[in-house]
């Protein structure tokens, strides 16, 4: 039987496949700490990809017993509410013990149907999520998972196909929801997710044409880096938006020096994702 591990490295690869040894996973068990990550690839695999949202509820229930962590019971109130099941969703934000689990659940949703919305179906419902979200509560597990969260649903409408960045609700549902991950990952991440924090500020303000605020964000997360250590491919990547806010400002040495410094690193990417995802960004500086 495959891993956990094995799973979460190879799922997108073979998703049927993925799906079938979950079954038996979760029919075996798994430690109390790796209970939100099985929950999570459950809901991904069976209920986003194939739309199995029944099942993926009656596979989780068995394992969220009494001791699971809060991240477990995030999952089956995000299954029980795609699969319909009220009754349930609202059990497991009661076993959640957080005022903000509900917005949790809510956003964790959002996450898995936000790129079949509209946009602004999207950024509404974005900004109904932030409106629930209390920016100064201490910090705790919860915090980390609406920051997340909030930065996979705003990366997700920056991509969309059918976005129209000149749309005043998604401009603002995109800065406000950016602003706050980047408030969240302050009180409860890494100073990776710090300074993915602000990378996704800078590619957000980008986007708006707040090209001041673009500059500022990317800078703080290259000084961060230089700070704390080395991450080459994030740098590629901030360095593409400090070009693109340079030339939106005007200033074109400055525009040159960011973007051939980002191709330079690039030019060491061997990975095909990396290679084709780099093309797209860079496209646009």
């Amino acid at each position: 039987m495959a891993t956990l591990a094995d799973l979460m490295r190879d799922h997108d690869t073979d998703p049927a496949g993925t799906a079938v040894e979950l079954r038996a996973l979760a029919a075996s068990g798994v430690t109390i700490d790796e209970t939100p990550r099985l929950g999570w690839l459950i809901n991904h695999v069976i209920g986003e990809k194939f739309d199995r949202w029944a099942e993926a509820l009656a596979l989780l229930k068995p394992i969220c017993t009494d001791s699971v962590p809060a991240g477990a019971w995030r999952q089956l109130g995000v299954a029980a509410s795609l699969a319909g099941d009220v009754l349930t969703a609202w059990d497991a934000e009661a076993r959640m013990d957080n005022a903000q689990a509900g917005v949790a659940i809510r956003l964790a949703v959002l996450e898995r149907k936000v790129e079949h919305l509209q946009p602004l179906q999207g950024a509404v419902a974005l900004r109904q999520c932030l409106a629930l979200i209390d920016p100064v509560a201490p910090a705790s597990p919860i915090t980390g998972m609406l920051a997340a969260s909030l930065n996979n649903v705003v990366s997700a409408l920056m991509v969309h196909k059918m976005a129209d960045f000149s749309e005043s609700v998604l401009k603002e549902a995109l800065t406000e929801g950016a602003a706050l991950s980047r408030k969240l990952w302050g009180l409860a991440g890494t100073w990776v997710n710090h300074e993915r924090a602000d990378y996704l500020v800078s590619m957000v303000a980008n986007q708006v044409g707040d090209f001041a605020a673009a500059r500022d964000a990317a800078n703080a997360a290259l000084q961060l880096i230089k700070a704390q250590g080395t991450e080459d491919i994030d740098r590629a990547f901030i360095l593409l938006e400090l070009a693109r806010a340079e030339r939106g400002l005007g200033f074109d040495a400055a525009y040159k020096t960011a973007r051939d410094g980002a191709l330079a690193i690039a030019a060491g990417f061997t990975e095909t994702w990396l290679v084709e995802w780099f093309a797209t960004r860079s496209a646009m500086a």
